[in-house]
């Protein structure tokens, strides 16, 4: 609504003037109605009668001054009803403008800049330019992360802005700018006097300008100095654990390191004990390496113990050069879980069997003959030493050792007796055979086993396959052609692992093998057993405020996508899993800090028009303006002006 050269942002100007002509006949009702004055006897008149004329004579001033006094209230009354229209002039109003800016929080923002880190520097400056919003102004803050995302609607209100823009922390991942144009884009296809501004270290990756044809005015504002020389940057690329299969309390790790520099780089390399809280416990190793330039080196370290659970990695330089991007340089990971498995053991003692068994403490073991089986409860995996009882699915999965000689139930057809034979091709890569070479163990006696269609071969000898893995109605199995005891793998290193492979293979949620820490920017499905169809993850642990989301469960998986380095933990029913996640990206470090940024054949310019300007709020200084003429109207009140 429109009044000459003003628009009202607030009431609408049809009812400014009825309630304004409603106040104003209020006010003049008030001033018409005449004070009944009262009596006074006086003793004799004749004193009184030059008051009463010179009253008279000045009736007319009178007449004046309460006509004054009626005129000053009625502007004040205007002036109330004005202000609540917030009139604004047309000018201002085309001088809104819409702006998007994107505020990098990628990992490289974290590093250090004058007193605080660039992301301090960058919110600094956004801060600064609030100031220069006008009252058509809006202006939307864009986290630019891997998943780039408003922090709050897009709003001229210069408090609600700073509030967003505290909200903001650095990620552990790296900025997608052609996600947070597209969003930015979007959100300012329509408005009046568009424009996007990037507010970032400049370590970013090339973006093609072709890909946006349309784009709105672009500015882009550094907070770092340009890195003159090329980035020095070494970093932990990838980290794991694994438990060792005849030694749980033991375990041995994997660790990847990257420079990026041009020279060999010297750095040590130590290894903690994670917290519960997700910190840095006890140091377990400690090791200094050179790594080659422009390359990576993979180093294993192996008998290490005293961590019950998760790893820290932490990379320090040792050399003169300096580190650009200190991020990457540390990594966790997690123990695998020594889950209880049950494990029945059905037949006569059999002392090599027995002592396979007690090397993984994670066992829990129970021995019954042919006559006593099946037990009451349930158990994960049977093992039948040479006897062949009819087979109950409250066991769980079989291992089969030696074939019936004259009568017993056995889940495949026999064929042929053999003799003086071994495993003369094998599956590599199946769980049975990790850390196992069957090709020397000699067998004195066994049979050719037959397997069905659905059946897999594991193992064979030239005459035919000797270990077999199925499933029946009662379940799955795994089925070995000879007696361990008629050959000489008992006596070899293999048999143990062999036996604890096995109970691997049929129950894997028994132990696991290696746990990779996760990479930052990506999406983790961490695996997290229960039957809801969501969970709450918590994390990161060492974070001063660890924040809580629920996310989906998918296939016993958590879908959750990780932007924060550090340890997790998932809270269901059936209890608590954690995992972890690292930066473990050398493209990040790579990436230098720059003052430009090339856009097509040009750079893009610096900021322009956010210079602090004053704000005019006509309705402010309508209310002003009632407070002064309310003291002035007071003033000449008391002065007898209007009396």
């Amino acid at each position: 609504m429109k009044l000459f050269l003003l628009t009202f942002a607030g009431l609408p100007l049809a009812t400014l003037l009825f309630g304004f002509l409603g106040a104003a006949a209020l006010t003049t009702l008030l001033y018409i109605l005449r004070l009944r004055r009262r009596r006074v006897r006086v003793a004799f008149l004749a004193l009184w009668e030059r008051s009463l004329v010179e009253r008279k004579a000045s009736e007319l001033r009178s007449r004046l001054q309460r006509l004054l006094s009626l005129l000053i209230s009625l502007l004040i009354v205007g002036a109330l009803i004005l202000a609540l229209g917030d009139p604004r002039s047309d000018d201002e109003e085309e001088e809104g403008r819409s702006i998007a800016v994107l505020l990098d929080v990628s990992a490289s923002m974290g590093e250090a800049s004058g007193q605080g880190t660039r992301l301090d520097a960058a919110r600094e400056k956004v801060k600064r330019w609030l100031s220069s919003l006008g009252p058509g102004d809006e202006m939307l803050l864009i986290e630019l992360g891997a998943r780039p995302r408003p922090f709050a609607p897009a709003t001229g209100q210069a408090e609600l802005l700073r509030e967003a823009l505290e909200e903001a922390e650095v990620l552990d991942v790296s900025a997608d700018l052609k996600a947070g144009l597209s969003l930015a884009q979007d959100a300012l296809r329509g408005r009046a006097h568009p424009q996007i501004i990037l507010v970032s270290d400049g370590a970013l990756p090339p973006l093609d300008a072709t890909a946006f044809p349309k784009l709105p005015k672009f500015y882009f504002e550094p907070v770092a100095k340009k890195q003159e020389k090329k980035s020095q940057n070494v970093g932990i690329t990838s980290f794991a654990a694994r438990r060792y299969p005849l030694s749980g309390d033991r375990f041995e790790v994997l660790v990847e390191l990257k420079n990026d520099g041009d020279e060999p780089a010297e750095v040590e390399l130590s290894l903690f004990e994670a917290t519960e809280a997700g910190e840095r416990g006890g140091k377990l190793d400690l090791h200094r390496v050179t790594l080659p330039p422009q390359g990576t080196l993979a180093q294993s370290y192996s008998n290490l113990d005293h961590a019950e659970s998760g790893l820290v990695a932490e990379l320090r330089r040792v050399d003169s050069l300096p580190d650009p991007f200190s991020r990457d340089n540390i990594a966790r990971t997690l123990l695998s879980e020594r889950i209880p498995a049950k494990v029945l053991v059905v037949g006569n003692p059999d002392n090599f069997l027995d002592a396979a068994l007690l090397l993984e403490e994670s066992l829990e073991v129970k021995r019954v003959s042919a006559e006593e089986y099946p037990p009451a409860g349930e158990y994960d995996v049977t093992i039948f030493n040479g006897v062949f009882p009819p087979r109950s699915s409250a066991t769980g999965a079989a291992l089969y050792l030696g074939v019936p000689v004259l009568q017993g139930e056995y889940p495949l057809e026999l064929g042929e007796e053999l003799s003086l034979f071994g495993f003369d091709t094998w599956q590599q890569d199946s769980t049975v055979f990790r850390l196992i070479d069957p090709y020397n163990v000699q067998v004195l006696k066994g049979r050719k086993l037959i397997p069905q269609k659905s059946d897999k071969v594991l193992g064979a000898s030239n005459s035919g396959p000797i270990l077999v893995r199925g499933k029946r109605t009662e379940g799955e199995f795994l089925a070995l052609g000879f007696s361990p005891r008629q050959s000489d793998f008992v006596l070899r290193t293999a048999w143990p692992l062999f036996v604890l492979n096995v109970i691997d293979e049929l129950y894997p949620r028994g132990r696991t093998d290696a746990v990779l820490g996760q990479k930052t920017g990506t999406l983790w499905r961490p695996p997290v057993p229960t039957s809801q169809s969501t969970v709450k993850v918590r994390g990161p642990l060492d974070a001063a405020h660890p924040s809580e989301s629920i996310v989906p469960i998918d296939q016993d998986r958590a879908v959750f996508f990780g932007q924060r380095a550090g340890f997790y933990e998932a809270v269901s029913n059936e209890g608590v899993v954690r995992f972890s996640g690292s930066v473990l990206s050398g493209a990040e470090g790579a990436l230098p800090a720059a003052e430009e940024i090339r856009w097509g054949e040009k750079t893009l310019p610096r900021v322009q028009g956010m210079e602090p300007r004053a704000h005019r709020k006509p309705w402010f200084w309508l209310l002003v303006g009632v407070l002064a003429v309310s003291f002035g109207e007071w003033w000449l009140y008391h002065r007898r002006w209007t009396v």
